[in-house]
This record gives structure tokens, sequence and C-alpha cells, in this order.
């Protein structure tokens, strides 16, 4: 079987979740005997070509130019939906955009209806697009994942470079999406040290973050995974206060890591990390200081590690996919 992977042109450049997801799966997909190609192109030639995997419908314009592509050469298409709602988080952040998203829906929805199955990353994703597409059937839920190696490329350099331990830890890109700024106004007051981990997509919103933090607050760049999993094993709670995350990959790593974690209730986190994680609202900052406290004093959630690692690993989103690609095509 041959696959392509259209995906969007900046993948590898605007580094994000969906870069990540889409490099592990093809890895994993390739494992299984699976030849795959990946490609950025609008309008590519698919002749040699048994099925066609899209990805991301939130940002909507590329892959709908391969959608349309791929149909117009009948060719079978899987979808990987990568979907949240967007409405919440543009009203409150990015009120500009509302109206850009609410036009652009329209090509989401063709984008579902042309689709052969769709592969959300959970259930919550799912009943979302079956409520806001009207679309019932041709789903297969195939959820992130981590990998079960990242514990061993963990050391005490973060440790030892920083003179930290046992801190609150947040990773993630610096956008008002990712909502740094609650979690540095939620527990500026604490006194417990915060460290914040992750490149730049608004260097004004940074700047916010910076002035609003206080001295015990830590700003660091983008840092390569054995580096990452050197900090989540040296923190004791990992924050992920988004406007919404299907689940957010940095939870599930910091999970397998020794973290207790924090997740935002927007989004399909509670699919994933269940009573196994503390939850708080993105917009209320009281919540986000409640649920990041009451995980930094519980004890380490023993459970955690092992539950992520049966149920969330990139062997088994690879597994469910190529399953995806059969159902398509036998």
């Amino acid at each position: 079987m041959k696959v392509l992977f259209q995906v969007r042109p900046d993948l590898l450049n605007v580094y994000a979740g969906d870069t990540i997801q889409i490099l592990r799966t093809k890895e994993q997909v390739e494992r299984l005997g699976i030849e795959v190609n990946l490609s950025t192109d609008l309008g590519v030639e698919l002749d040699k070509y048994d099925l066609i995997h899209l990805f991301n419908t939130t940002r909507i314009s590329e892959t709908y130019q391969q959608m349309l592509n791929a149909k117009k050469q009948d060719k079978p298409v899987v979808l990987s939906t990568i979907y949240w709602d967007m409405e919440e988080y543009l009203r409150n952040e990015r009120p500009d955009k509302l109206k850009w998203w609410q036009r652009t829906n329209e090509y989401r929805q063709e984008v579902m209806n042309l689709a052969d199955i769709l592969l959300p990353n959970s259930e919550s994703e799912k009943r979302l697009i079956e409520k806001n597409f009207g679309i019932k059937d041709k789903f297969m839920v195939v959820p992130n994942g981590v990998s079960r190696y990242l514990p061993n490329k963990a050391d005490d350099s973060f440790k030892v470079k920083y003179g930290l331990e046992d801190f609150i830890l947040a990773v993630g890109r610096f956008d008002k999406r990712k909502n740094q700024l609650n979690v540095i106004k939620a527990l500026k007051e604490t006194y417990i040290p915060l460290v914040m981990i992750g490149s730049c997509n608004d260097p004004q919103y940074l700047r916010k973050c910076k002035a609003e933090a206080n001295k015990e607050t830590i700003f660091i760049d983008h840092l390569p995974q054995r580096k990452l999993a050197s900090a989540y094993q040296a923190a004791k709670v990992h924050v992920l206060a988004s406007w919404y995350d299907t689940p957010g990959l940095v939870s599930l790593e910091a999970g397998i890591l020794g973290c207790n974690i924090v997740s935002t209730n927007r989004g399909s986190a509670k699919d994933y990390f269940k009573d196994l994680a503390w939850y708080c609202d993105p917009s209320d900052i009281n919540s986000i200081y409640e649920a990041v406290l009451h995980a930094y004093y519980a004890e380490l959630n023993s459970e955690l590690e092992e539950y992520i690692l049966t149920n969330f690993t990139w062997k088994i989103t690879g597994e469910k996919t190529v399953e995806a690609y059969h159902r398509l095509l036998d």
C-alpha cells in the first residue's frame, strides 16, 4: 500500500502539535509496512497512491485545496480532523478573527463531507464534529500518543543547570491560545518557581507575559526532546491551561515523566486522563490557581505513567491508523 500524507506547507518550519502527530504517525505506519510519502503541494499528481491522508481542519485553506485535488483525481481520502470549535477562544482573545472562523466553516463542512473516513483524536472531538457538521458515521477514533522511550532520555541536566526541582512547569509555544498569561496571573502570588518553556509565535504576547511575571518565573526557549525530558522529570506539576487542546501532547509527555498534570477543561483532555489529572477553566484565574495548588500539594499520581503507556503510545496510533486504511480499501 502506498499512501501520501498531504500537510500544511510550513509543517516543518512552524513546529506545533500537528507536526509531531504527523511525523510520529508516519514513522509508525511505515514500521507496519506501509509506504508513505509526505507532500506540501496543493495540486500534486496522485496516480501512484492508493489513498491520500490529510490532516487538520482548524487551518482549513490548504486542506480544502488538497481535498478538492484528491477528489478530482478520484482518490479515497482519510482525514485526521484535528478539530475543535475555536469560537470561545476567538471571542475572548482574538475577536478580529471570529468572522474568519465563522466564514470558513463552510469549507470545513465540505472537507468533512468529502472525506471517506474521519480520524478524530477523541470521542469528544467526534461528538463535536457530529454536532457541528451533522456527520453521523465514517468515524474511527485514533488517539494521539507519546513515545514510550521518552523516560529513557531524562537525566539530571535541567536540575543541575537551573538549580531547580519540584517547580511548576508549563510547556508550549507562547501564544494567546495557550493562555500562559492567565497561568502567570494565577500563580504569581504563590512564589512557587514557575518555569515556562516554548518558542514564541507572538512576541507581543510574550512581552506581556514577562511583564506580568514575578521573579520566580523563568522563561526558556524551545528545548530539544532530551533536555525537555529532563525538565519534566525535575518538575512537580505540569500545567496546560489553554483555551482548548486535543489533549495536548505535552500533558502526555509530562504524565510519563513524573509530573502531576493540570489540564484545561476545554477540549478532549478528560477523554485521555479521566480522574488522573486536575482540570481548570482557562478563563478563570482562580480555577487555574486552585487546580495547580491541589496538584502541587498532592502525592505523585503513581498510576498515571502506566495508564498513559498502556493506552496512548505512537505505536497504538500507528496501528489504529493502518486499521482505518484497511477498513477503507478492503
